[in-house]
């Protein structure tokens, strides 16, 4: 029977005979595995599952009592399988607590793994490789799901719960925040940066983090060296939704000497996408070069951040600005401190100004638009 052949099947019984085969699926799977398990989302969605995975939460001891009462809730739990779900605390404590439930598990190959490295909750189930092309992989999820017996009756009393996992980084960032570092503490930290960088996982986090740690102003010079070698190995890369560059001739060219021309001056207004965090406002009011307050003047107002801008230079059609805070807090969400950092600005085609912050390049940017 075909793929088609199966959904047309379902169809007919849901809208002809009122026979609805729906489960409630829990789909554990690690956060570096998001493309695939997006495919796997939809493969599962389509065979009329009810999916629940925890894309929405943020994290912390309610994020994790809340995925638990998930399981508790759930037909079957579908494991993500692949290299990066075995490392993750948090996989393993859900499908451990799941089998101890008696939930129904699906294991499904993302990628092909050791059978050494399976569990061995997993290792004795027959699992679906969804590596193939996509009728083979949505034919043997279909079969798996179809096969998959009742749930039982959660026990009583209910297994006691596994502790709120935090990740590597979560631990990481919390002691980058602490109030004062030792130097063993601080070389204790960039090793732990150094191997989280070996694990090529949450690159933009991981740039974020030295970031961070290169704005204490206790760190000790030769660890401040190995965290910029860290960040600086960590590639630039654009998000999906930036702008493209354009051609130097579509915006004002501003003097090095004069400062900004006039076709820069204004207020601009807009918010900051940052990787993990809510986008949040930044006002720039850039102007004439000034003795004072440079070429202008930059404020985060939900921050408490705000300062002068001094102009540094033009490169590679890039207009670039240094911000010099007068006002600043610790932020306690990101753990960054904004205080000079180097913008570099660009218009885009359709005349707004495209900003980034650097370091944090690839992490935080903006599009301005001039206020009327």
């Amino acid at each position: 029977m075909s793929l088609d052949s199966i959904l047309y099947f379902l169809d007919r019984l849901e809208s002809v005979w009122g026979i609805m085969l729906r489960r409630k699926v829990f789909l554990s799977y690690s956060r570096e595995d998001r493309e695939a398990v997006g495919r796997l989302h939809k493969a599962l969605e389509s065979l009329r599952c009810e999916v629940w995975l925890d894309q929405e939460l943020s994290g912390g001891e309610v994020w994790w009592r809340e995925i638990l009462g998930r399981i508790g809730e759930c037909d079957a739990v579908a494991i993500a399988i692949s290299a990066s779900a075995l490392r993750s605390r948090a996989c393993l404590d859900e499908l451990g607590y799941a089998v101890a439930l008696g939930r129904p598990i699906l294991p499904v190959l993302l990628e092909a793994v050791p059978f050494e490295l399976l569990p061995s909750s997993v290792a004795s189930v027959q699992a679906v490789d969804f590596t193939g092309d996509r009728e083979t992989s949505a034919l043997a999820l279909a079969s798996a799901v179809f096969g998959l017996p009742p749930a039982p009756n959660l026990p009583t009393p209910l297994p006691p719960p596994p502790p709120t996992p935090l990740s590597y980084l979560t631990t990481i960032a919390d002691v980058v925040g602490a109030p004062a570092l030792s130097v063993d503490e601080q070389f204790a930290l960039a090793a732990r940066l150094e191997a989280a960088r070996e694990t090529q996982a949450d690159l933009p986090v991981i740039r974020a983090l030295c970031a961070a740690l290169l704005e204490r102003e206790d760190l000790y010079h030769s660890v401040a060296k190995r965290v910029q070698k860290i960040a600086s190995s960590i590639p630039d890369v654009p998000r999906p939704d930036s702008r493209p560059p354009v051609r130097a001739t579509s915006a004002p060219r501003p003097s090095a000497r004069s400062g900004l021309p006039s076709g820069w001056t204004g207020i601009w207004e807009g918010e900051v996408s940052e990787h993990f965090f809510p986008p949040y406002p930044v006002v720039l009011t850039l102007h004439a070069p000034d003795e004072r307050s440079g070429v202008g003047e930059f404020e985060y107002p939900s921050l408490g951040v705000a300062g002068w801008l001094k102009f540094i230079r033009v490169k590679s059609g890039d207009v670039r600005l240094q911000e010099h805070a007068t006002e600043r807090r610790m932020l306690l969400k990101s753990r960054l401190r904004y205080s000079e950092a180097t913008l570099r600005a660009k218009f885009d085609d359709a005349g707004n100004l495209f900003v980034r912050w650097e370091p944090r390049a690839a992490m935080c940017r903006a599009t301005l638009t001039r206020r009327p």
